[in-house]
């Protein structure tokens, strides 16, 4: 029997035909589906078969006693709890009590009252149905207090009217606590950056992908990053339900896989370029040159190779490092544009650097010399591969803001983004992880989700944004100063 959407399914176990037809007849019509059984054992199976929500259940049965049948019930796990009314034309105590220790929730005496009847079936299938949704709540109660993943349930006013251990965890609410009366994302300010800003504006009167909270790299502790995600909402009036899940590990492995991949792109490829051409020029003129030539080109290539080896081994320690803020010696805002300059050279692109020495100088920049050169290099060569003739004009530019942080502009003259690659140019994990193979986002580089992803963890923030006056791209950083 198929089931129909909000009609209740009440199982009739009854030998006699007339009252099946009076059933059929006067109730069928009152949003209940009818399952008919004719003995105790047909009951049996068809409760099994449909769990009907009411059991309507005769006593005096050709087969097997009504009470028997009424205890079997009781002992199968999913009808345990289906409301069962005993349908008797025993008037004794001794039968009722029977009944009741059978495990009846009801009785109804024959000659049945229809009226009665129906109310009867009226409350009994609003109290299953209560039963049911408590029991539904009860089990997703469960699977919340036991997920590895944090559970907000928020108000109008972005209040905590739920949270689970998981989610208590993140936001630093202790297990026993009630929830605090701020707004949720300002909890969450307390512990963590809200990145990338621009999302966190809108919050919460727009749904956005992708929102993250970032805890910042210590010289102790990797970065944190905890996705949030709004899930589509059910009950408008039971609040907003807010997924929190924890994809530090997915991040951290897309940043050091995107860094190993720019460090053997960039550190290896002039050593080998040096080996080849050497050897190139030795295996083609060496017949022709002298002595001196052959030693200066065999030379060439073994300074190359030296060299080069260094290199592999500067790869191969960092495989072993999972830090980016603490690894290497630390840059000062005077270094900013001979390492802007340098990281052009390599990659054989002008840049204009207006970065000119002051008062903060000397101050040292969160990240270290080697985290601002690979900043520099992915820009640089997102800036070279999408531009239309691969030769770009770069201008770079930094400021020092409030003695707090240095804001990093990187110009380009490339191409003008369309809004939806906009809004997604700086996704760190649920993009890019998905084009991680081919190394490229659709219709950008992962330079930038690289750039946000370092720069982030060290408690500063990006900005994309198409240049108003040409085309092009406009990439502003803010990154902290050291203490």
């Amino acid at each position: 029997m198929r089931r129909v959407a909000d009609r209740g399914v009440v199982l009739i176990v009854e030998d006699d035909a007339g009252t099946r037809a009076l059933f059929q007849e006067l109730i069928a019509a009152d949003d209940y589906d009818l399952v008919f059984a004719v003995d105790g054992r047909d009951g049996l199976r068809l409760a099994h078969e449909k769990v009907p929500d009411i059991i309507l259940l005769d006593v005096l049965l050709p087969d097997v006693d009504g009470f028997e049948v009424c205890r079997q019930f009781r002992r199968t796990p999913q009808l345990a709890e289906v409301p069962i009314v005993i349908i008797t034309v025993l008037e004794d105590r001794e039968s009722r009590l029977e009944g009741l220790r059978a495990g009846a929730d009801d009785f109804l005496s024959k000659p049945i009252d229809w009226v009665e009847l129906r109310a009867r079936l009226q409350t009994l299938t609003r109290l299953n149905r209560f039963r049911h949704l408590l029991a539904e709540r009860t089990r997703t109660e469960l699977l919340l207090e036991r997920s590895r993943d944090g559970y907000v349930l928020l108000d109008e006013h972005d209040r905590l009217l739920y949270a689970n251990p998981r989610a208590r965890s993140f936001l630093g609410i202790p297990p026993d606590a009630p929830a605090p009366a701020e707004p949720f994302h300002e909890l969450a300010r307390r512990s963590y950056d809200l990145q990338p800003h621009d999302r966190w504006r809108t919050w919460p009167r727009e749904t956005a992908p992708e929102r993250y909270l970032v805890r910042r790299e210590s010289a102790t502790a990797p970065p944190f990053w905890v996705r949030v995600e709004e899930l589509p909402p059910g009950n408008p009036r039971s609040g907003r339900l807010v997924e929190l899940r924890d994809v530090s590990r997915q991040v951290l492995t897309q940043r050091d896989m995107l860094s190993f991949q720019s460090a053997i792109s960039h550190k290896l490829r002039s050593p080998l370029n040096g080996i080849v051409g050497s050897l190139e020029i030795l295996a083609e003129e060496a017949a022709s040159m002298s002595g001196g030539e052959v030693a200066r080109f065999a030379s060439l290539a073994l300074r190359s190779a030296v060299r080069l080896l260094g290199e592999v081994e500067g790869v191969l320690r960092y495989t072993h490092v999972r830090s980016m803020i603490h690894q290497g010696e630390p840059c000062t805002v005077d270094e900013l544009a001979t390492r802007a300059h340098q990281a052009a050279a390599d990659l054989g692109i002008e840049i204009g650097a207006r970065i000119e020495p002051a008062a903060d100088g000397n101050r040292r920049l969160v990240l270290p010399g080697e985290s601002i050169d690979l900043l520099f290099r992915e820009l640089f060569e997102n800036a070279k591969k999408f531009h239309p003739r691969q030769a770009p004009s770069v201008d770079v530019s930094a400021v020092v803001v409030d003695h707090a942080s240095v804001r990093l502009t990187v110009r380009d003259d490339g191409l003008h983004l369309t809004p939806a690659q906009l809004d997604r140019v700086l996704m760190p994990y649920e993009q890019s992880h998905k084009q991680a193979t081919s190394g490229e986002v659709p219709g950008l580089g992962l330079g930038l989700a690289l750039v946000a992803i370092v720069v982030w963890s060290a408690g500063g923030s990006t900005r994309v944004y198409n240049r108003p006056d040409a085309p092009g791209l406009v990439v502003d950083l803010s990154i902290p100063l050291a203490s």
